[in-house]
């Protein structure tokens, strides 16, 4: 099932398509681009079979991951690509992830299709808890997540992971339920 577009101020943001493999691979290939990242540079065929296994999944039922091009409105340039993946074991947390294109960062289009897709996971997908892991190195995204309203919640080696949970009313029962979950996980460890 097809999600989006989303269209915020200056970008639109949708599922990524075969077309868009070579703007993905150039990002995804640029060394300076991923230097935080816990992979690449991508070769071409990396870089397909990311594209590959995106659009595999997006007729996946039910679906667990989400990847995302932005594009600048102005001239449908590639700005970059954006993740949201559920994780399996605890179904109300999704993961974002992100690579924001050399040419695109610091002009807030990251923010902008970060803040867009996280609407988008809390309301339409009910998700209790995002998550994201920055490199402790990486000022521009830690910034970023925090903007966002993610705060640090545990470092994991030279990663660290943020977090933002759905304030939202409506989901009070989940959240007492998700909690009373992780307050079994946490007695069953003892």
């Amino acid at each position: 099932m097809a999600v989006g577009p989303f269209l915020t101020e200056h970008l639109i943001v949708r599922e990524i398509v075969q077309s868009d493999w070579k703007v993905l691979h150039q990002c995804a290939s640029d060394p300076l681009t991923v230097r935080h990242q816990g992979w690449g540079p991508d070769t071409p065929g990396e870089s397909l079979q990311f594209i590959a296994d995106a659009i595999r999944e997006q007729k996946r039922i039910p679906r667990v991951r989400y990847e995302f091009v932005a594009l600048l409105k102005t001239n449908r340039e590639f700005a970059g690509v954006f993740g949201l993946t559920l994780n399996r074991k605890v179904v109300l947390e999704a993961e974002l992830s992100y690579t924001i294109d050399s040419g695109s960062r610091s002009h807030g289009f990251a923010t902008e299709a970060a803040s867009r897709i996280m609407e988008f996971a809390f309301n339409q997908l009910q998700v209790f808890r995002i998550v994201a892991l920055c490199n402790t190195t990486n000022t521009p995204s830690i910034q970023m997540l925090h903007q966002l309203g993610l705060i640090p919640s545990e470092q994991i080696q030279n990663r660290i992971l943020f977090a933002k949970i759905n304030r939202n009313p409506e989901f009070r029962e989940k959240r007492q339920s998700y909690q009373n979950s992780q307050n079994q996980i946490t007695s069953d460890d003892r």
